[in-house]
C-alpha cells in the first residue's frame, strides 16, 4: 500500500508543480495588467485638472494590439475598455468627448482578429462608456424610487 501511494504522488508530483507555476503566472499576469490599466487611468483622473496634458495613449488606436496584456491569444483584451471602465466620473468621460478634439481619437483600430471593440474608435469608447455610467445611475434611482 505504501509503495503504491509513493508512485501515484511521484506520478503527481509535476502536475501539481505545473499548476503551482501557473497559478504564479496567472497571478502575475493579472497584477501586470492591472498595473498597466491603473497607470492609465491615473492619467485620465487628472485630465480635467490640467486640460494641456493630454495623455497619448488615448491616441494610439492599437493600443489594444499590446499581445502582452492578453490573456491568451485566443482571448485578446480590449486595453482601452479596460481602462476606460474603470472611469466613473462623467466629467472626465464628457471631457473627452467634448473638449479633446483630434482627430486621432476617431480613428478605429487596424486589425481583422477577434478584438472585442475593435469597430471603435476610443472617441466611440467614451460615449459608450457615458452610457453606461448613465445607465447605472438612472437604474439607481430607479430601485431608489421604486422600493416598497
Amino acid at each position: 500500500m505504501m509503495k503504491t501511494r509513493k508512485i501515484i504522488l511521484l506520478f503527481m508530483l509535476p502536475s501539481l508543480l505545473f499548476a503551482t507555476n501557473n497559478a504564479h503566472r496567472h497571478k502575475s499576469f493579472y497584477s501586470d495588467i492591472d498595473k498597466f490599466v491603473k497607470l492609465r487611468v491615473d492619467s485620465l483622473n487628472i485630465i480635467t485638472k490640467s486640460p494641456q496634458v493630454i495623455p497619448q495613449f488615448i491616441f494610439d488606436k492599437n493600443l489594444d494590439l499590446q499581445i502582452t496584456y492578453w490573456s491568451s491569444l485566443h482571448e485578446p483584451n480590449s486595453l482601452r475598455y479596460l481602462i476606460l471602465r474603470k472611469i466613473n466620473n462623467l466629467e472626465i468621460l464628457y471631457f473627452l468627448r467634448d473638449d479633446v478634439s483630434d482627430k486621432r481619437m476617431k480613428e478605429k483600430p487596424i486589425i481583422d482578429s477577434p478584438l472585442p471593440f475593435r469597430d471603435y474608435s476610443f472617441y466611440d469608447l467614451v460615449v459608450y462608456r457615458i452610457n453606461e455610467v448613465l445607465a447605472q445611475q438612472y437604474y439607481k434611482n430607479f430601485k431608489r424610487k421604486n422600493m416598497w
